[in-house]
């Protein structure tokens, strides 16, 4: 049995190998921060690197703007920046070892999700082919190996769901432990994976009431509410000692129900191809409504239409925030994978080749879809690629930065960015950025810093004349003009 079960792990590691080395995470590993939601991805990097170079404590992140108290911040739990940070600190700062721990995370979490299904099915490749059909949306694919924290509370959240699955067939106390561990990470990583521990919680009173069922799992969610409120109630503490946040969420509701319509249209022109091709979209509603029909007696089944009912909820409640944040859907798709089982196994009931040529065509579908969809993302040019700053501009500057004696210590002014971190991490400096700020903002933070960092720098002194005759030029880069105060 042992021989099976790593024989069974070792083909789906092949597969994740394969599948990576298909959508070339051997090289977007090495890539800084780069293409659609730039700005996002260097606020999380940004962390990563504060905590290696200014202070591994850490209940303190840090972001390279220091517009709050010396940059520190409220965020989600930086598990992933802390454990990135480690990683600079014992091999030296290289942002790969960012994306190879995301890269590692999404493939632990897919193995979940595969070992997970093969225990409901008894069917390796059914369970193979599930699991990656899910995996191929251009969405999650391109977030996979990335800086953004959402695949990696995904990939808790699955680990989770495969504990309690587990638990329904043999009641291990270790696999209540494990749950609640691996839940209230996800959750802490990424607050909307709460709406999966509402599902099983609900899920298993709904079982209660008709069964008498264990309550096991009301008490585990309990105690991942009581964990993801702690840290909150820290995170709205530190802001207020800080003067600030750049990043807790806040709510986006529509005053009309013609506004909502008109958000959900742009959400939809924008991510809904983004997130599955019509095909996969297609498998997925069938399986929605082929698990009605199906007379498998499975705490499932209630799982997942509590799960779509609570995606819906959060949609309304952030649905202008979903316009332009294609990344908020990534934690919301265990939903579609379990009707994608639902739908397998619906098929699987006609006839058992028919379920396999199905979901083999759509998961080669998805596999194009996605492929293409990472290609997109990386092109200079395309849509999707939505790049503020080339990367290899700066590769030099640190050095060049340090050559001109501007120190890692040394704060600096960069102009100009339209996000916080941007810049400030691409230089490898903490400070402000400048994008349309007022002159007594500009003037104040020039005279807290080393030096100014500008590349048109007729822009800069057109919008603020009078900081001219303050400064003086020292020495250009790749077109970058570095200035300090006379």
């Amino acid at each position: 049995m042992q021989n099976g079960i790593r024989f069974r792990n070792w083909l789906f590691l092949a597969a994740w190998f394969a599948v990576s080395f298909a959508f070339e995470f051997h090289k977007i590993i090495w890539l800084p921060p780069l293409s659609i939601h730039q700005g996002a991805q260097a606020d999380r990097a940004s962390i990563a690197l504060n905590y290696a170079r200014v202070s591994m404590c850490f209940f303190e992140p840090r972001v390279m703007e220091t517009g709050t108290k010396d940059g520190i911040t409220p965020c989600e739990f930086p598990i992933v920046n802390y454990t990135a940070a480690v990683f600079y600190k014992i091999f030296g700062f290289n942002s790969a070892w960012y994306r190879w721990i995301m890269w590692c995370l999404i493939g632990l979490g897919l193995w979940a999700a595969f070992d997970m299904i093969y225990r409901w099915l008894n069917d390796f490749f059914g369970a193979l082919l599930i699991v990656f059909t899910w995996y191929f949306s251009s969405i999650l694919s391109f977030y996979s190996a990335n800086f953004l924290p959402d695949t990696a509370s995904l990939s808790f959240m699955l680990l989770a769901l495969r504990q309690w699955m587990i638990y329904n067939s043999e009641h291990s106390n270790s696999r209540l432990i494990y749950f609640t561990i691996f839940a209230a990470l996800a959750c802490l990583v990424k607050i909307t994976s709460l709406i999966f521990v509402i599902a099983i919680l609900l899920s298993t009173l709904l079982l209660f009431f008709r069964k008498r069922a264990n309550l096991a799992f009301v008490y585990t969610s309990i105690v991942v509410f009581l964990t993801v409120a702690v840290w909150y109630i820290y995170c709205f503490w530190l802001e207020k000692q800080v003067g600030g946040s750049y990043f807790l969420m806040n709510l986006a509701l529509p005053a009309s129900f013609a506004e909502l319509q008109n958000w959900f249209d742009i959400f939809y022109q924008n991510w809904f191809s983004q997130t599955y091709s019509l095909v996969q979209w297609g498998f997925i509603l069938f399986g929605s409504i082929a698990a009605v029909f199906l007379k498998e007696k499975t705490i499932a089944k209630p799982f997942v239409y509590i799960s779509l009912l609570g995606v819906v909820g959060f949609y309304l409640l952030m649905a202008g925030q979903f316009r332009y944040h294609d990344y908020y859907l990534i934690t919301l798709l265990p939903f579609a994978l379990f009707f994608m089982v639902f739908g397998y196994s619906a098929l699987f009931k006609i006839k058992p080749i028919l379920a396999y040529v199905l979901v083999m065509g759509v998961c080669a579908l998805g596999f194009i879809d996605a492929k293409n969809g990472i290609r997109m993302r990386f092109t200079p040019g395309s849509y999707w690629y939505q790049t503020f700053f080339e990367p290899q501009e700066f590769k030099s500057m640190p050095n060049w930065l340090n050559e001109n004696k501007v120190t890692q210590n040394d704060k600096v002014v960069v102009a100009f960015d339209l996000n916080p971190n941007v810049l400030l991490y691409f230089f490898q400096r903490r400070g402000y950025r400048i994008n349309d700020h007022t002159l007594a903002y500009v003037k104040q933070k020039l005279f807290l810093t080393e030096a100014l960092l500008v590349k048109d720098e007729l822009k800069f002194f057109k919008m603020y004349p009078e900081t001219q005759n303050t400064l003086t030029f020292i020495a250009s880069k790749n077109g970058w003009k570095l200035f300090k105060l006379k």
